[in-house]
């Protein structure tokens, strides 16, 4: 056991690690198990039988341990990316004492999670260049800080932070680095699963939601040291991990040449749009992105929004309120045909919001109006007469 995890857990954490019993009860298959509260009469709506718990799946374990080359005692699996990052806190924080650092793009869930658990949280700017703000990070740790919650790819910029400064920033701190790769499939070979061997407080969480379009069937998987794992594992509700979801996932691994494929076609489709955004009148500049999202400086974001939600139904975030750059919007990358269709609508807007295509718009418009409650008008007294 490790005695600076130990050590950065607190002590309620502790004595239940301590005190329970983490050898499940071995009982071959054939035991009438009459001492667990369950339905005698099978599940309802089904022939398959539910009745019990779900529990990891040991296979399940086993095939996320040779697809990432990690060892079974380092992996958890767990529900969405929401109840990790509780379970993380209630596992590593106390209420009302400690705190967490994180960065300003991209942190409303971390916001609200530790808003429901006691736990202050302070937001950090990131650079310019979207990088993590390393010196800025050491600056604001203190003694009560147990967790730094960094997001790999960024939700907002989609980029990476450089591997240095986070294993620069995992080596000088003494609480738990919890890091984020909720869309680190498009950009694998700047994975931190590597350095839980080298860090023993790194804590990396991926899930299947987005590459592997299983968002229905949330299910997230924990890579952390081994003695991490048990105390998430004792804290962790024995309802987080889906039956359903399990099967999912197992039947996705066996196809992940497919997997590859669909993240190779939207790599294709990334750079496509990339290359096209950069010759627009309306686009100032196309940041770079290790995700399936693109962050774009446009001259007007609001304008932009407004006009491809009203005219199009295209809906984009707006995120200037979000990142310290002006008028920038980001986008997840689609198939081809929504990806020309928003690259037509941005393509023509200068030509569909210029004053005089305006004007005539709402003479339209008002025409229209009058055009129909002249039917009204002569529809009622149409019926008196």
């Amino acid at each position: 056991m490790s005695e600076k995890l130990k050590n950065i857990l607190p002590r309620h954490i502790r004595k239940l690690i301590k005190s329970a019993d983490l050898e499940a009860e071995s009982r071959p298959e054939y035991y009438s198990s009459m001492d667990q509260a369950k339905s005698a009469f099978g599940s309802v709506g089904t022939d398959k039988d539910y009745t019990k718990l779900p529990v990891a799946s040991k296979q399940l374990i086993q095939e996320i341990s040779a697809y990432h080359h990690v060892s079974e005692p380092q992996i958890l699996l767990s529900a969405d990316q929401q109840q990790v990052i509780d379970l993380c806190i209630r596992t590593i924080c106390r209420p009302g004492e400690d705190n967490i650092i994180t960065l300003k793009t991209g942190d409303e869930l971390i916001q609200k999670v530790a808003l429901l658990n006691n736990i202050e949280v302070h937001s950090l700017d990131l650079e310019m260049d979207f990088q993590m703000p390393l010196f800025a990070i050491k600056r604001a740790i203190d003694k009560h800080t147990r967790l730094i919650y960094l997001q790999n790819p960024n939700f907002i910029q989609g980029n990476c932070f450089a591997n240095f400064d986070i294993v620069d920033l995992a080596t000088s701190f003494d609480g738990i680095l919890l890091v984020d790769e909720s869309l680190i499939d498009y950009s694998m070979d700047k994975s931190l699963i590597s350095m839980i061997e080298l860090c023993e407080n790194v804590i990396v969480v991926q899930n299947f939601s987005n590459s592997w379009g299983l968002a229905a069937m949330p299910l997230s998987v924990v890579f952390a040291d081994p003695f991490m794992i048990e105390a998430l594992s004792v804290v962790q509700s024995p309802h987080a991990v889906n039956y359903s979801a399990q099967k999912v996932v197992q039947r996705a691994l066996y196809l992940s040449d497919q997997h590859k494929r669909n993240i190779e076609k939207l790599s294709i489709q990334k750079n496509q749009m990339i290359e096209a955004l950069n010759k627009m009148q309306v686009v100032l500049q196309v940041f770079p992105s290790n995700s399936n999202t693109i962050l774009v400086q446009v001259q007007d974001a609001h304008a932009l929004c407004a006009y491809l939600k009203e005219e199009h139904h295209i809906i984009l975030m707006n995120t200037q309120d979000k990142i310290a750059v002006e008028n920038c919007v980001r986008f997840t990358v689609q198939d081809a045909a929504n990806n020309v269709k928003l690259l037509k609508a941005i393509k023509e807007m200068p030509r569909y919001t210029s004053k005089g295509y305006v004007f005539l718009r709402r003479i339209g418009k008002t025409l229209k109006k009058a055009s129909m409650y002249l039917g009204v008008f002569k529809k009622i007294f149409s019926t008196g007469a």
